[in-house]
């Protein structure tokens, strides 16, 4: 990353989800996200106030947006349609190796880890699994949900930190929606983001 900044904890258990919050600001909050690609400065500083003014000061967004201007430097013709960097079907960033990479590799070649004599395939397995889990940071009770309705969660979630309100974010949903649970999920999502939510505005939705 541009200034030799380390990969941010918590970004790896998030980056499906930070992908799914750049593809809402593209969609449905373009000239927010034209504003990352357009401020002056180096692509840390840039991405750091860009993320201030948007209510996304999450260090692991701030790391993507900073890779995203540098992946816009890099393909001018991908920077004049916002497109995200690495296209449509892979994650925004590349994951490079960090000591977290590191840490991981070193479990997995654990021999405390490996298959025991004797020990049968479902033992182990539930034995890697909890391995996985504890290693990702993942919460798989609510994993399977959150992971079909991603794209709509995080939509919700760029909504409200751009200042609309659950009255709005409801009403615009095909066949309505609960504000429960757009505050619920929404409230997971920024903690997983490691994101603080923003108060909800009163009177009119601001313009996006």
């Amino acid at each position: 990353m541009p200034g030799g900044a380390q990969v941010p904890e918590g970004y790896f258990r998030a980056a499906d989800a930070i992908v799914e919050i750049f593809r809402a600001l593209r969609e449905h909050a373009p000239g927010r996200f034209q504003q990352l690609r357009d401020l002056p400065g180096d692509d840390v500083s840039a991405a750091r106030a860009w993320a201030s003014d948007n209510n996304l000061n999450s260090e692991a967004i701030v790391y993507c947006a900073a890779e995203q201007r540098r992946w816009w430097r890099l393909r001018p013709d991908k920077a004049a349609d916002l497109e995200l960097g690495g296209g449509w079907e892979s994650p925004v960033v590349v994951r490079i190796w960090s000591d977290a990479t590191e840490h991981w590799l070193q479990q997995n070649t654990n021999r405390k880890n490996l298959p025991r004599p004797g020990e049968s395939l479902t033992r182990w397995s539930k034995r890697a699994r909890a391995l996985y889990v504890d290693l990702a940071g993942l919460q798989p009770v609510r994993k399977s949900r959150a992971k079909r309705s991603l794209d709509k969660h995080c939509r919700w979630l760029v909504r409200l930190q751009l200042g609309d309100s659950l009255k709005a974010i409801a009403a615009d949903e095909p066949g309505g929606v609960d504000r429960s649970a757009i505050e619920s999920e929404t409230t997971h999502l920024a903690k997983l983001l490691d994101l603080q939510r923003r108060r909800r505005p009163r009177g009119r939705p601001r313009q996006m």
